[in-house]
């Protein structure tokens, strides 16, 4: 209800700001010096006040700029450009009268870009060209022209530098003084004493007054550099006021005779007008100085108010000062356990509340800000939390030091966290963390009186009850960081702060048990003992006393705990060697601590980023930036100073730390906390540590120093790249593959040299097989050679020009199967023709496209990972293919028209070896293109399920070539019987059909290539011609003509040779398939 209090008054503040902005400008010229009194008021005006959570902003509006006094004109801080070019450049002052004076101080800042002649800065003359004032710059000197009367000061200027140079005049005795950088080089008298300066004369910028005769300027004296803030007052200054103009950078130095903006509308000739000025760069003032005079400004205006802060969990809103800010309790503050509400019941089911309030009230101090007190979130507490809290407090008001007290508080304290705490209420949290502080801080003062009791007496804590309060408290704080209080854990405000609180106590828990041991060492234990530990599921902690010169070096955790551990922190052996260690010190306590899951609590992302649109997407990346994505392992070793002492250590501390989540992670580094001692301000750096390896499922780094260690992953991987990737590499499937592929066209290769095929047909078939052979063993063998970059890129190479070629040559297998069919259609019998055709397709074009296209591209053409193209190159390797594939197709298609269209003109021999011959060619066209993709994608899926699928079509590839372009080839099958004739065994007589010849290639003349047979088919012909023979006399009786017998000699020659061409094709068959 207060808060709607204080935005009503806030909205009375802002309706009298008009009324209030008219009295500043009343009593301004009280406010500021003399000099800022004529302001042009088109070039300043006074802000626009702004009420922002982090305080008042000053908005001017656009070309305006906020100076820490008013809003300024961009354009104010301006210079002119003054040029040794045509035509001359000069600057008047125009639009207002330049008034007659009987004193004068002039201020400008200057840059020269030239000290070797007499170069006039500025001049002023009257009506009639009578020089009234002029300032000169030459090389040693500047001089001063009062009246036509001249004095020298001895000073010049420093070349290319801005300085501010001033002038001082007085008619009274005429006085005047020179000035630069704010500091008086001269004082004297005597210059134009008792002479009044009349006005409405002319005032030039840049060059000395005009030629009485031509009224022209004089070149030779113009000046070349830049001017700026040239201002002109009716009253000669004092030393102080100079100096205080000189430095002065909020551009209010506004003449009353003349002002700097008064010259924008006077350039003339070359003279360029450029802003911002640049003579104070940004050295002047801070942006805070901005900031902090804006508040000023605004506080007088509207009024002081405190600014938002977070505070007791929870972020209070800008509140006018004197006013009482309420807020709504966080988490779930409508349901509360029934003890909250006296619930007679008994049940700790949740039940209807009232909403309850925190609030806060803003202090008015009598300056620009207000002051917070304290928050009061009592009411957002629950009872039994609050009076926890309170049973510590009286216990340790009663300066109870007993081992009932300390040890019942800790207990009771560890089964409170266990069953009592709030699961959604951060402000239970805070008070349970500050309980936890309070008893660490009762068992510091029993210490302290240990100390101080007689020896003999057993005191309050004995070892036991130092091992039983360690017990106690690590159960707690490990209880404390557990998943199930996420829900308060994130309702804590700001995002990390409660949490480094809470680190903070654990640190002063680790200090205190230290203590104790060291104390226990006098006498209650030996060295060996002197060891405590507690292990939980969150948190787990080890002390131990080393001896400094026996220390060999320390593991953490240990491998015989009984929890397995996979994060290790690991202390050098030489760590107190290399310390500058006091003389007196034989034993230092080492604590050594490990938060399973503390880094969601503690992150490196103190606000988490919000990301609203789409366009924003690069955006949303920011907050998965160096995540903590470790355990935090701890390190603290207890001793004064230890700090500064182990701050630089030369062997360094090993940490080995696993992901929380492995997966598509990457960058990780090695992080320190850095905890601020007097505030909760806290971050997570990179000095001193490093990461020196790393592996799929974490990284191992080390650092020179001890303290709280932890490795940050960015939780995302653009090019996932990590160390341990799947690499690719041949498996034993793809091995078997290529031996089974490579055997069949091997085999292929070695019959047709054994049975000496000597065909168009066989020899594009060989050359087939050879380029199967060759692009595969390149791929095998070739594309996983990552050892050295030379071969690595020429298997890469080699691998495109075979893949293209086994392509091409696929290609002439159609060519030569339509070239076969249309000419059969029309010849009897078929004429050698040159393979040199087939062996430019086949390998020399393959070769000239490769070469083009790598050396076009050869910069992006491999690939980081195989020896491979670049997959981003990948139409290089598939695009030439993909076109030699499509004209194939189309060959295939148009030939197996003609064979359709031609079969009425062969028999059913000819149709069925053209037949087997087109279908070897689609399926081996279907087979590579399956096979190769399957290489393809297996080289970035990594997975042996794809080189299976590539293995086995590969298998289908060769089997399938050597049954369809070997086995069933008509002249591997002639040679065969051929050779079975020669032995005296069996053989059934082939025939072909004499209008197709695909298999058979005759190398003598086409004359004798007609009457030529081998010794089996002339057998075969002598028996025809004997049955032909008879039919034809029996014939002659019943038709009798010579013509008669020849027809029917030639037809039944044709059927037996068909009958006995298909026996003898298929006892072939079955007789190679088996010796294979």
């Amino acid at each position: 209800m207060l808060s709607h209090v204080g935005t009503m008054c806030r909205s009375w503040y802002v309706g009298i700001v008009l009324v209030l902005q008219v009295l500043l400008l009343l009593i301004c010229p009280v406010m500021t010096n003399r000099y800022q009194t004529s302001c042009h008021q088109g070039y300043h005006k006074f802000p626009t006040c702004v009420d922002t959570p982090g305080g008042y902003g000053c908005e001017c509006g656009p070309g305006f700029e906020w100076n820490g006094q008013m809003c300024v004109a961009r354009a104010a801080d301006s210079r002119l450009e003054f040029l040794d070019v045509s035509p001359i450049g000069y600057t008047l002052l125009l639009g207002k009268t330049f008034p007659g004076l009987d004193e004068f101080t002039i201020s400008m800042w200057i840059k020269t870009g030239d000290v070797d002649g007499n170069r006039v800065y500025l001049s002023y003359c009257s009506t009639d060209q009578t020089p009234l004032i002029m300032l000169e710059g030459g090389k040693s000197t500047t001089k001063i022209f009062v009246a036509n009367q001249s004095e020298s000061a001895p000073f010049s200027l420093t070349l290319n530098r801005w300085q501010h140079l001033a002038f001082t005049w007085t008619n009274k005795g005429g006085k005047w003084a020179a000035y630069l950088d704010g500091q008086q080089i001269v004082k004297r008298s005597g210059l134009a004493s008792k002479v009044s300066l009349p006005g409405a004369g002319e005032f030039v910028l840049g060059q000395a007054p005009r030629s009485r005769e031509t009224l022209t300027f004089d070149a030779e004296r113009m000046f070349i550099g830049d001017l700026s803030h040239v201002n002109i007052w009716s009253d000669a200054m004092s030393k102080s006021e100079v100096e205080e103009i000189s430095g002065d950078c909020t551009f209010m130095q506004c003449g009353n005779a003349v002002q700097w903006v008064d010259f924008r509308s006077g350039t003339r000739g070359s003279m360029k007008l450029r802003w911002p000025s640049g003579v104070f760069g940004t050295s002047c003032k801070s942006e805070m100085d901005d900031v902090e005079a804006c508040n000023l400004y605004c506080s007088h205006i509207i009024g002081p108010q405190c600014n938002q802060e977070y505070a007791g969990n929870l972020k209070w809103p800008r509140t006018p000062a004197g006013k009482t800010q309420l807020l709504q309790c966080p988490g779930a503050v409508h349901n509360v356990i029934a003890d909250d509400v006296d619930n007679e019941g008994g049940d700790d089911e949740p039940v209807s509340s009232p909403i309850k309030y925190a609030n806060r009230t803003c202090v008015d101090t009598g300056g620009s800000y207000g002051a917070w007190h304290e928050p009061v979130t009592s009411d957002c507490a629950s009872k039994q939390q609050l009076k926890l809290r309170q049973e510590i407090k009286e216990a340790i008001d009663r300066q109870t030091q007993s081992k009932s007290f300390i040890l019942q508080m800790s207990k009771k304290l560890d089964n409170f966290t266990r069953n009592g705490l709030s699961k959604n209420n951060p402000i239970d949290l805070s008070i349970h963390i500050g309980c936890i502080q309070l008893l660490v801080d009762a068992q510091k003062q029993s210490l302290q009186h240990k100390r101080n009791s007689s020896k003999e007496t057993p005191v309050y804590p004995t070892f036991a009850d130092t091992e039983e309060f360690t017990k106690f408290m690590s159960d707690a704080i490990s209880m404390i960081m557990d998943s199930k209080y996420d829900a308060a854990w994130r309702e804590t405000k700001p995002r990390g702060n409660l949490a480094s609180g809470l680190f903070r106590v654990i640190q002063n828990f680790t200090d205190v048990i230290a203590d104790s041991l060291s104390l226990h060492l006098r006498g209650e234990i030996t060295h060996k003992e002197a060891s405590i530990s507690a292990l939980t599921n969150n948190f787990q902690i080890e002390f131990t006393a080393v001896k400094v010169d026996e220390f060999k070096g320390m593991t953490f955790p240990h491998a015989t705990d009984h929890i397995v551990h996979t994060d290790y922190l690991t202390l050098p052996k030489q760590l107190f060697q290399e310390g500058n260690l006091p003389n007196n010190i034989s034993f230092v306590v080492v604590s050594m601590a490990k938060f399973q899951n503390f880094g969601r609590l503690l992150p490196n992302h103190p606000e988490p980023i919000k990301v609203k649109y789409f366009r924003d997407k690069a955006l949303a990346h920011a907050h998965k930036e160096d995540n903590v994505n470790t355990p935090i392992l701890v390190t603290r070793i207890h001793l004064k100073d230890a700090e500064e002492i182990f701050r630089n250590i030369t062997t360094p501390i090993t940490i080995d730390l696993n992901y929380h989540k492995p997966f598509n992670v990457s960058n990780p580094e090695c992080m320190s906390l850095m905890l601020s001692n007097n505030s909760g301000d806290w971050h997570w750096g990179t000095k001193g540590c490093h990461v020196i390896s790393q592996s799929y499922q974490g990284a191992r780094c080390v650092c020179r120093h001890p303290g709280v260690f932890a490795l940050t992953t960015d939780m995302y991987d653009v090019n996932w790249n990590c160390c341990n990737e799947r690499v690719f590499h041949m498996t034993i499937p793809a091995y078997i593959g290529y031996i089974v592929n490579i055997s069949f066209c091997i085999a292929s290769l070695v019959l047709f040299s054994h049975f000496k095929c000597v065909s168009d047909t066989v020899n594009v078939h060989r050359n087939l097989a050879m380029s199967i052979v060759l692009a595969e063993t390149a791929y095998v063998l070739g594309v996983a050679r990552r050892e050295h970059e030379v071969v690595c890129k020429g298997a890469a190479i080699v691998l495109h020009y075979f893949f293209t070629s086994e392509f091409c040559w696929l290609c002439n297998e159609a060519f030569n199967l339509y070239v076969e069919v249309a000419n059969s259609i029309h010849a009897e019998t078929q004429q050698q023709r040159p393979m040199l055709r087939y062996y430019i397709i086949g390998w020399v074009f393959p070769g000239a496209l490769v070469g083009a296209l790598v050396g076009a591209n050869w910069e992006g053409y491999f690939d980081d990972d195989v020896c491979w193209i670049n997959m981003d190159q990948i139409w290089l390797f598939v695009g030439p293919v993909a076109g030699v594939w499509a004209i194939t197709c189309f060959v295939l298609t148009f030939t197996g028209k003609d064979i359709v269209e031609s079969s009425y003109s062969k028999d059913k021999q000819a149709n069925k070896v053209v037949s087997n011959h087109c279908k070897g060619c689609w399926v081996q066209i279907t087979l590579i293109m399956i096979s190769w993709a399957f290489a393809f994608v297996s080289v970035k899926m990594v997975g042996i399920i794809l080189q299976v699928l590539y293995a086995f079509f590969v298998i289908l590839q060769g089997s399938f070539f050597f049954v369809f372009f070997c086995v069933l080839n008509g002249e591997v099958a002639t040679a065969l019987r051929e050779r079975r004739s020669r032995l005296g065994l069996a053989v059934s007589t082939p025939s072909f059909s004499t209008k197709y010849s695909v298999y058979k290639r005759t190398p003598t003349s086409p004359s004798s290539n007609m009457n030529r047979q081998t010794p089996a088919v002339e057998a075969g012909l002598s028996e025809d011609a004997n049955m032909a023979s008879g039919s034809g006399g029996s014939g002659s009786v019943s038709g009798g003509g010579a013509a008669n017998n020849s027809t029917n000699h030639f037809e039944m020659r044709n059927r037996l040779g068909a009958a006995k061409s298909d026996s003898a094709t298929v006892e072939f068959s079955e007789e190679l398939v088996t010796s294979v």
